[in-house]
């Protein structure tokens, strides 16, 4: 429902308004029944008013908010405030960055599989990227989770790349790296798939800053 939220702002606002998500493009994006849709809507809501971003700002202080300020349901719609906090970030992200079809993350449940398929957009030329662990932690705020890499390879690496094999035009395979007895480096190669996807209506979202979208959703 973010990137939802995102692809509708107008990019001349001088202040946020209220962005309204129809029941209708919940069902059609997260492929769900509509009675689904009216309680995904009220759950993902409550997730995004409690979930913290953090935001490394440029004079080294730390920025911590929520994606939205305010949820309003209604029948056949919920409209979502973005945080007041977040407008210079989303304002600017149509002159900074790549865009990205709504339909290439149709489908994708997994917050991690929209983060790594992020960064295989990013990096779709050169074919591959390294990431030291500690960094691609701190990317999808996984700092103090899934401890043990076995543990984030499981939860976080193999179903993402399950869910982006299935539903995505692209995937990656992976290797690590070790220093001494622990894994310090993941090698991503990206595969491209045929799109299966239909066309977008013109829906697009732009993929988000590192240091915003990366770092939490």
């Amino acid at each position: 429902m973010v990137l939802m939220m995102i692809s509708k702002i107008d990019y001349n606002d001088k202040a946020f308004q209220g962005y309204e998500i129809s029941i209708k493009e919940l069902v059609d994006t997260l492929e769900i029944s509509k009675d689904c849709a009216y309680r995904e809507a009220q759950t993902i809501t409550d997730k995004l008013l409690k979930r913290s971003l953090r935001i490394q700002q440029t004079d080294g202080s730390l920025l911590k908010c929520s994606w939205i300020a305010k949820a309003v349901h209604r029948p056949g719609n919920v409209t979502l405030t973005p945080a007041p906090s977040l407008r210079p970030y989303l304002l600017g992200l149509r002159k900074c960055f790549t865009i990205v079809p709504l339909t290439h993350i149709k489908g994708l449940r997994s917050q991690y599989s929209v983060r790594i398929y992020m960064l295989l957009r990013q990096y779709r030329n050169l074919g591959r990227f390294d990431l030291a662990v500690n960094d691609f932690r701190k990317m999808l705020d996984l700092e103090n989770k899934y401890k043990r890499f076995n543990e984030l390879r499981r939860w976080v690496l193999d179903v993402a790349r399950k869910e982006l094999d299935a539903k995505a035009e692209l995937s990656f395979t992976l290797e690590t790296v070790r220093k001494g007895k622990t894994i310090s480096t993941l090698k991503f190669t990206i595969v491209r798939k045929q799109k299966t996807a239909k066309k977008s209506r013109g829906t697009h979202i732009e993929r988000v800053l590192k240091n915003l979208f990366l770092n939490k959703s």
